[in-house]
């Protein structure tokens, strides 16, 4: 076998050192390429020069790569979060601060801006369910809500309204969706 082993099923001898997987036509390169596996692929040792297995290379290999992996799902959370406060769109307080029907009006939605809440009472005009998450989008005068309800009514709903006037206007009723 040369050098370059690859782990086709069929290339590779049981004891060989397999230095990357070949599949679907991409190269997959092992990081620990001194691996010696046995015929059922299981890691059996290393491939040191005097033959020995060193398995605490291997779990330091292995905690390597799960704290490779955590940093970078930590940095991909950190990119996700800068990108949602760069549009504005952020978490609301429960019920969208309100605690009456009569609080439910385009002026509340536009101070809050975009973002989203759960809703746990029925505070928002012919509001479909009493439990649900709702996305507020806030671009200019218009405010756009949508309304998912929770457990097995399922079911969404929308709304929108545009205003240049009275800004204690009440919102709109919400129409099913679907």
């Amino acid at each position: 076998m040369s050098e370059e082993t690859t782990a086709t099923g069929t290339e590779a001898q049981m004891g060989d050192p397999v230095t990357k997987i070949v599949s679907g036509g991409s190269v997959y390169p092992i990081r620990d390429a001194g691996a010696l596996r046995d015929g059922e692929g299981t890691v059996s040792g290393t491939n040191l020069a005097d033959g020995s297995v060193d398995h605490s290379k291997l779990a330091a290999d292995v905690a390597d790569d799960i704290q490779e992996l955590e940093d970078g799902m930590q940095a991909l959370r950190d990119s996700v979060s800068r990108d949602i406060s760069a549009i504005g769109f952020k978490r609301l307080a429960a019920n969208g601060g309100l605690t009456s029907v009569p609080g439910d009006t385009y002026r509340h939605w536009m101070g809050l801006g975009s973002g989203y809440c759960l809703v746990s009472a029925s505070v928002t005009a012919s509001q479909p369910y009493q439990y649900g998450f709702m996305l507020s989008l806030v671009q200019g005068n218009m405010v756009c809500q949508l309304f998912m309800a929770m457990g097995a009514s399922g079911g969404a709903s929308m709304r929108s309204h545009s205003i240049n006037g009275d800004g204690d206007q009440a919102m709109p009723a919400w129409r099913k969706v679907g």
